[in-house]
């Protein structure tokens, strides 16, 4: 879903390729009026993005249904997973198939399973941090890792602005 924002004098228009997610518009608008952000945020700023600096993509969940069953998935390292309710996953690589044609949950059976796992991981990881700090310790070091990693929690060695 493309995402429009236009700050300052008008220029001429340009895509940027890199996945963000709906969390990172309330860090972005924080640092837009120059106002620190909440702690509690889990998203980022785009002002880099917007200023050109290229950034990594980080993994984004997804969950919905607008015109059909429920669903939820997870965009990460290029590829999309679909899971709908009751029914078989689906996994496609974008760059390759942007309009999602050809299901490659036969011939990749590992990174559905992976890109699964990090899914739980980081619906278990938003409720934590829904729940308050206290929750988080209920996450082993190894999923906190794996959640920062993925970029749904703040790096814990580098303190806060």
């Amino acid at each position: 879903m493309p995402l429009i924002i236009r700050v300052g004098t008008p220029t001429a228009g340009r895509t940027v390729p890199t996945v963000v997610g709906h969390v990172d518009l309330a860090p972005t608008l924080c640092e837009l009026v120059a106002v620190p952000p909440d702690p509690a945020f889990a998203g980022k700023s785009l002002l880099g993005l917007i200023n050109g600096t290229p950034e990594d993509d980080h993994a984004v969940v997804f969950q919905g249904n607008f015109w059909g069953l429920p669903l939820r998935g997870w965009l990460q390292g290029g590829y999309k997973l679909i899971l709908y309710a009751e029914q078989t996953p689906e996994l496609f690589e974008l760059a390759a198939d942007p309009y999602e044609r050809s299901n490659l949950r036969n011939f990749e059976p590992q990174r559905v399973r992976q890109m699964i796992a990090d899914l739980e991981l980081a619906f278990k990881g938003m409720v934590s941090h829904m729940r308050g700090e206290e929750s988080a310790a209920k996450l082993s070091p190894e999923e906190l890792s794996r959640l920062e990693a993925l970029g749904y929690i703040a790096d814990r060695q580098t303190p806060p602005p």
